[in-house]
């Protein structure tokens, strides 16, 4: 049966219910013969009927199935919280395969995909946004801006041609909108939507429904005595950073200087 479920994730074009389960040691029941099993499930949407089990690969190594992602099509990915590795169920696939990955990430966290199934988007808490172009079979870490700070990305969803990053493993923890340019390989405008709210301690999963972002937004809190609390942020808070126009601020300065 199930172990601790990391990764949600509903499909209703499909009739798809997909859960993520691993066998980690916050499980109540875990079986030291279960430790380093995962597997992706599968449920008809309207019932919850069983639909399939996808048990992750033997392969000596330590797994922890996470976040999930489904195309338009039915294609789920998953991004392994234990290991740098991205798995794929494919619409007619009948098992879990390792899809991409590499020695260079560090830690991944979420992952999204566009709608047309074209772009594929994984956060590394250290290193930033991958993105994998799947048809192509090609991988390159999202560009951007200079001054563009990636890293604590614990969260990560896709609406037309935006990412919404919750970066709850920085200082201040926030949530932004990264617009993508028009190739959809780098940043063009960043937006900060939330920062450093109140109830902000590690806010994490998260998901978009009618023109909002939902996110858990005490995830991390240690407390008993704590409720968890859910948040919602409108898809279009917030107002694009621009750089400082330079020539003002030179204006400015030789004005006091003047007046000195």
């Amino acid at each position: 049966g199930l172990w601790s479920i990391n990764g949600i994730a509903v499909d209703q074009a499909n009739n798809r219910l997909w859960l993520t389960s691993s066998a980690t040691p916050a499980f109540a029941g875990l079986s030291p013969a279960d430790i380093n099993r995962g597997a992706l499930f599968e449920y008809e949407l309207d019932t919850l009927e069983p639909k399939g089990r996808y048990n992750v690969p033997v392969d000596g190594l330590a797994h922890e199935l996470g976040h999930l992602a489904v195309t338009g099509k039915g294609d789920v990915y998953i991004v392994d919280w234990a290991m740098p590795i991205v798995f794929r169920k494919t619409v007619d696939g009948d098992r879990l395969e390792a899809f991409a990955g590499s020695k260079k990430l560090v830690q991944l966290t979420d992952i999204a995909v566009t709608t047309d199934s074209s772009r594929v988007f994984v956060s590394d808490a250290e290193l930033g946004i991958l993105l994998i172009d799947p048809l192509n079979q090609a991988s390159a870490m999202l560009g951007g801006p200079e001054t563009l700070n990636l890293g604590g990305i614990y969260g990560l969803e896709f609406n037309d041609s935006k990412l919404m990053v919750m970066q709850s493993g920085i200082t201040p923890q926030r949530l932004m909108r990264l617009e993508l340019d028009a190739s959809g390989a780098a940043v063009e405008n960043v937006s900060p939507m939330a920062i450093a709210l109140e109830p902000f301690d590690m806010p994490g999963a998260s998901t978009i429904s009618n023109g909002k972002v939902y996110y858990l937004a005490n995830q991390g809190t240690q407390s008993d005595a704590k409720k968890l609390v859910v948040m919602a942020t409108p898809l279009d808070a917030g107002k694009n950073i621009t750089p400082p126009d330079m020539r003002q601020f030179e204006k400015a300065l030789k004005a006091r200087q003047q007046e000195q």
